[in-house]
């Protein structure tokens, strides 16, 4: 199996209030390549982004939400999955980061019993609620 990678401090979330949780997609010609090209969330103000590349995990902090961008040929919008999968306003109870088969996943897991994971495959990013 391989080994998981982390770059950045993973944020200290646990015990605070999701705010926000966005997705960005990118999108080229109008098709979304990457669903979860960058994850935006909040925590009680504190603004975090999550990103991969193949078995790395980034974490970086942000000042402020983000915005979608339209350029020529190439966009990203803006997914609320906060509000899509009933965690905005939850407490975070665990945060956990693995290895999965051929990529990684985050998995964030909130006190109302619902869960979203950002799960990274083959240079592309999902989102799952549950």
């Amino acid at each position: 199996m391989d080994e998981l990678y982390v770059n950045g401090d993973v944020p200290q979330i646990e015990g605070k209030r999701c705010e926000a949780f966005l997705c960005q997609d990118y999108r080229a010609e109008g098709v979304v390549e990457d669903r979860a090209y960058i994850t935006h969330v909040c925590f009680e103000g504190a603004w975090y982004r999550l990103y991969f590349e193949p078995f790395l995990i980034f974490w970086r902090s942000s000042t402020e939400a983000p915005e979608e961008t339209r350029e020529p040929g190439f966009e990203f919008g803006l997914e609320d999955i906060g509000t899509k999968c009933h965690i905005k306003g939850a407490l975070l109870i665990s945060l956990a980061q693995e290895v999965v088969a051929e990529g990684v996943k985050v998995k964030f897991s909130f006190e109302n019993g619902r869960s979203v994971s950002v799960l990274h495959r083959n240079d592309r990013a999902e989102v799952e609620c549950s």
